[in-house]
């Protein structure tokens, strides 16, 4: 028989052991669940007139569309290598997400006839994990390229969602895809609640011959449109689409516009009317709105808001300015046709001019003004000038050929406040011989 306490001692050991034991295993079982492969992303087709609802927590690597009338619905995690939803030669009738899209190149496309006819409804982020623009293709949020390709449904961005790729925020058309320039079309509008953004390019642009964006581009109180151009229409491109902002769209940047028609070497088209509502803002370096390298804007620019120009040297609030490359023989001017309205509250602002016609630009529309256009240089800068720019004058003091001064030809009748160090302004560039032959006339004045 044992002693007592050797008893004890053996029970004691006994008990650590199987504790020790159980320890061990408990550890084991939690390391393996720690160390466990997640599960695997899930590729995903969606059948001919099947509504496809992807959950929450769910990661989807790759979504196939098979025949037309099919929609999706994605409340997961959706990401790819190139582009994240792709419809090509089908229609389906719209997407919804509530999660995330992400594309390394682009979120949602519509190519080589792909149609979505219905809405692309954001409530979560379609983005691209691409950081810097590619030779070979755009990179865009929501793009729509090639022959036959359409996005007729809206696309409507809620608040606090975002769209956004370090090319295109929304892109109709494409510079370089299967090695040429293919065209698009968005047809259904755009309302912005969010952030639409493409850092280095436009938020919402098109810039191939043949594209288009139509319908209407509302960017409600709490929506953001920005990129290196707010809003920007080149390359033959055209918006017909009517822009109405009640929140903020903006170029963000050295030498950017907040809406632009035309940009170096490169005319577009803005036959939409635009409208700046009252508490918003329109806003860029270089100006607010631009027509600019043979760019056309041809209706309305009505204003109760603020259209800005940031830029210490050269700012301007609306402005129609000749090419960017003024070495050019012969390079073709810019107009904006239609009539510009500022309000009793609104107010149109740069640091040079408020208004300006630069380089053999045209300002055709008339000019009505119950609110403030001015220019915050009191040193040097004018309300509203028929001019020519900066870089002009340098050419002619370098004797190189210079082009045109701008042209106002419109009536200007005003009834608020036009200032800077001169109300009203014709420029004459004295360095010229004959400066006569650069003052640019300026239609009569109420």
């Amino acid at each position: 028989m044992q002693p007592p306490s050797l008893s004890r001692a053996i029970r004691s050991r006994s008990a650590f052991l199987s504790t020790t034991a159980l320890t061990t295993a408990a550890l084991a079982a939690a390391s393996f669940l720690t160390l466990a492969e997640p599960a695997a992303a899930q590729t995903i087709t969606v059948g001919e007139g099947e509504t496809h609802t992807i959950d929450s927590g769910v990661m989807v690597s790759a979504i196939n569309f098979n025949g037309n009338g099919g929609a999706l619905i994605n409340n997961g995690v959706l990401t790819s290598g190139a582009n994240a939803v792709q419809v090509t030669g089908q229609t389906i009738l719209g997407i919804t997400n509530n999660a995330t899209i992400t594309g390394s190149v682009i979120g949602i496309v519509a190519e080589n006839g792909g149609i979505i006819s219905g809405d692309i409804i954001n409530t979560g982020t379609i983005d691209t994990t691409q950081d810097s623009e590619l030779s070979g293709s755009s990179v865009a949020g929501i793009i729509s390229r090639g022959t036959g390709s359409e996005i007729s449904g809206e696309i409507i961005n809620g608040e606090n969602a975002r769209i956004s790729s370090v090319g295109v925020g929304i892109s109709a058309g494409d510079t370089f895809f299967s090695g040429s320039p293919v065209a698009g079309v968005i047809s259904g509008g755009i309302t912005n609640s969010g952030l639409i953004r493409g850092t280095n390019r436009s938020g919402i642009g098109t810039s191939i011959a043949g594209s288009l964006i139509s319908g209407v581009i509302t960017n409600n109180d709490t929506g953001t449109i920005e990129g290196a151009d707010g809003i920007a229409a080149s390359g033959g491109a055209e918006i017909s689409a009517v822009i109405d902002n009640f929140g903020t769209i903006a170029g963000r940047g050295t030498f950017t516009n907040g809406i632009t028609a035309g940009l170096t070497n490169s005319a577009g088209v803005i036959s939409g009317a635009i409208t700046n509502r009252a508490g918003a803002d329109i806003t860029g370096t270089v100006a607010g709105i631009r027509a600019t390298d043979g760019g056309l804007i041809s209706s309305r620019i009505e204003n109760f808001g603020t259209i800005e120009g940031t830029n210490l040297i050269g700012g301007v609030g609306i402005l129609a300015s000749g090419t960017e490359d003024l070495a050019i023989p012969g390079s073709q001017g810019s107009d904006i046709m239609g009539e510009i309205i500022n309000n009793e509250i609104g107010t149109i602002r740069g640091v040079e001019f408020g208004i300006s016609a630069q380089d053999g630009a045209v300002i055709t529309g008339d000019i009505t003004n119950t609110g403030i256009i001015e220019a915050t240089d009191t040193t040097a800068g004018a309300g509203i000038a028929a001019s020519i720019s900066i870089a002009a004058v340098d050419m002619i003091r370098g004797f190189s050929p210079a082009p045109d001064p701008g042209l106002i030809e419109g009536n200007i009748t005003n009834s608020g406040t036009i200032r800077g160090h001169t109300g009203i302004f014709s420029e004459a560039a004295q360095q010229v011989p004959d400066p006569s032959d650069f003052i640019p006339p300026i239609g009569n004045i109420t």
